[in-house]
């Protein structure tokens, strides 16, 4: 699901046959096809889903970073004690705390590529 400023949707929400663990180890394997080993952010984009979900955070947590470190990828931690793979935001009505963790998320992206890079959005 993609939403505007505005917080109404943009667009339809994409439907796959695969799950996201599914559709997430086919990235891995895409990515084993080249030589660097790169680093890998997880942005949690539905924070005010997470109540509705049958696993917990820390499980999703847990199965996600199974899966990063068995293909072989650098992982951006949220939380480096806690192995917490997932930076968990509201993207559709941010609150002060979706904005910190967007800020925390920045500050960790600079100290790892000090140099300016230009991203489409």
């Amino acid at each position: 699901e993609y939403y505007g400023a505005d917080g109404k949707p943009v667009g339809k929400a994409y439907q796959s046959s695969l799950s996201h663990k599914q559709i997430l180890q086919h990235c891995l394997g895409a990515i084993h096809l080249q030589d660097a080993r790169p680093m890998i952010i997880t942005v949690g984009t539905h924070r005010d889903a997470v109540g509705r979900c049958s696993e917990s955070i820390k499980e999703k947590n847990q199965q996600l970073m199974e899966l990063l470190e068995a293909g072989s990828v650098r992982v951006l931690c949220n939380g480096e004690e806690l192995r917490e793979a997932i930076f968990a935001v509201n993207g559709k009505t941010p609150g002060v705390e979706d904005k910190h963790v967007a800020k925390v998320l920045r500050q960790k992206i600079v100290s790892l590529c000090p140099e300016l890079i230009k991203m489409p959005i």
